[in-house]
């Protein structure tokens, strides 16, 4: 049986963008995380070793707007490496990483990116 579990809206604070004062000041970010696995083991088990701890999970985001980057594209790719690193049993990881208050000239709500791995096409770095 194939489910999804979902993360929504984990709030963080990060120094990421190709700007000085993004280095300095930082902004909030807000994280998406979809999982896609299959549940079968984790229903008849009722073990959290045979599902996904969203604990840890939402672990590797924090950690990962912890360190500084240019882009949120190269966070994002981080993030979903460390949780296909952590948990094998992954059919697919979507995130989504909203940038609040971008240094635009402009009203703009947030900028975000969208990266979707499944296990064909893992990130290596």
């Amino acid at each position: 049986m194939i489910g999804k579990i979902k993360l929504e809206e984990i709030k963080c604070y990060g120094y990421h963008g190709c700007m000085e004062e993004e280095g300095i000041l930082g902004t909030e970010y807000i994280v998406n995380i979809e999982l896609e696995l299959n549940l079968v083991n984790s229903i008849l088990s009722d073990k959290l070793e045979d599902t996904v701890d969203y604990v840890k999970v939402n672990s590797i985001v924090k950690k990962e707007i912890d360190k500084r980057s240019k882009l949120i594209e190269t966070v994002c790719g981080k993030i979903i490496k460390k949780i296909n690193t952590e948990f094998e049993n992954l059919i697919s990881v979507l995130v989504e990483i909203k940038k609040t208050s971008p240094p635009i000239n402009g009203n703009v709500k947030n900028v975000s990116i969208q990266l979707k791995s499944n296990k064909n096409n893992i990130i290596r770095f």
